[in-house]
């Protein structure tokens, strides 16, 4: 490098900060870019779809119980508010000597009709957004057995109503929690976040046809107990303002 360009790049900076403007302008451009939030923007041959009132919404709970020890609390039943893409729910399941509970819970979307130009391949996403607190405990076995599960779930699919037909045979899916099952011992798994997960599958749409995006959370909790153990789980995407929420789908 030339002694020239050495001696101006040390000159640069300290010329700009001689200038109250300019150090104000360098400083608000920086904690713009800071703050600024990260929204969609269209690209080329693709389309953004948002919730909207016209959407429809769906939603509603499973429990299954046996025995007489043990419940299946619902803090905050399953809901979707199609307005802006929220949907709440926060539902556990506890045993406690003998029996077994669980809860499954749904929410989502249903929305309007759209279409596309022309026959071919799109990629389709759909982006959520859920902060969420949810655990599994299982207590010790002295006598019988424990077993305890856990999973937060969004699925999403493309409904043909032209065809009358579903796009893809099983719903896409994306796993936020899943333990597994928790079996006898002494043993626990937590989960607490707020973070953004996206669906994405590809599916050949037709011009002409008409469609319609599918998508929901789903969670599900199981507590079961027999002799002297103790099971518990709680998925809470609903109270202390936890809430998950469809953000948009974008058609590429």
């Amino acid at each position: 490098m030339s002694r020239a360009v050495k001696v101006a790049k040390k000159m640069v900076a300290p010329r700009i900060l001689e200038f109250p403007s300019l150090r104000f302008l360098l400083v608000a451009g920086i904690l713009l870019l800071l703050v600024m939030p990260v929204t969609p923007t269209a690209s080329a041959g693709g389309k953004f779809y948002f919730p909207n009132a016209n959407w429809s919404a769906f939603w509603g709970a499973n429990p299954r119980s046996g025995g007489p020890c043990g419940g299946n609390p619902v803090y905050v039943s399953p809901h979707a508010y199609p307005s802006d893409g929220k949907v709440v729910m926060d539902t556990a399941s506890w045993a406690m000597w003998c029996g077994a509970y669980s809860i499954d819970a749904w929410a989502g979307f249903w929305s309007t009709g759209f279409t596309v130009p022309s026959d071919g391949n799109r990629k389709i996403t759909f982006a959520w957004r859920i902060s969420w607190d949810a655990y599994v405990a299982t207590g010790v076995c002295w006598f019988g057995a424990t077993v305890g599960e856990g999973q937060i779930r969004f699925g999403a699919n493309v409904f043909d109503e032209s065809a009358y037909a579903w796009k893809l045979n099983s719903d896409a899916v994306r796993f936020v929690w899943n333990t597994g099952t928790l079996r006898c011992g002494l043993s626990s798994a937590s989960s607490q976040d707020d973070a953004y997960y996206f669906v994405t599958f590809d599916a050949y749409l037709f011009a002409g046809h008409t469609y319609k995006f599918y998508t929901y959370l789903y969670s599900h909790t199981l507590a079961g107990a027999t002799g002297t153990g103790a099971a518990d789980a709680r998925n809470n995407i609903g109270s202390s303002g936890d809430f998950a929420q469809l953000r948009y789908v974008y058609v590429r």
